[in-house]
């Protein structure tokens, strides 16, 4: 499956057709993390500086606002993703203070793309433009 639908590539065509914000939806808790992996390992789709502090002044004003643990959220393997280039793993395998961040980043319109799994659609309101759903069911 993860052939059929590079995160890459679809980060890159949606990009290009002015089609972002978007939320990819995986099947697995696996799948979102390697996405992010395979991310951060990318060249060419990393947000310019002032895009990059724009995000780092977010997140500064979300972790007063809900009285997060900075290193908490600093320490978090995928906090370089979600700086560097706009995108982060939502699923029930991340922590809740994680998983309110980045719902708090993609309402405001901050992340470009949220890779996710079903967790996310359970009443969250995102101001996404395109949706891609890489399976019809799980398993």
């Amino acid at each position: 499956m993860l052939s059929e639908y590079p995160i890459i590539k679809i980060l890159r065509q949606l990009g290009s057709d002015n089609l972002l914000p978007a939320i990819v939806f995986r099947s697995s808790r696996k799948q979102c993390d390697g996405d992010v992996e395979r991310l951060q390992q990318a060249r060419g789709l990393e947000l310019t500086s002032d895009k990059q502090a724009i995000i780092r002044e977010k997140i500064e004003v979300i972790i007063k606002r809900y009285g997060m643990d900075p290193e908490l959220i600093y320490s978090h393997e995928q906090i370089d993703s979600v700086v560097l280039y706009g995108v982060g793993a939502h699923h029930a395998g991340q922590l809740l203070v994680w998983r309110l961040l980045l719902e708090e980043l993609m309402s405001t319109g901050a992340l470009r793309l949220l890779i996710a799994t079903g967790t996310v659609a359970a009443g969250v309101d995102f101001p996404a433009r395109t949706v891609v759903v890489t399976a019809h069911s799980k398993r």
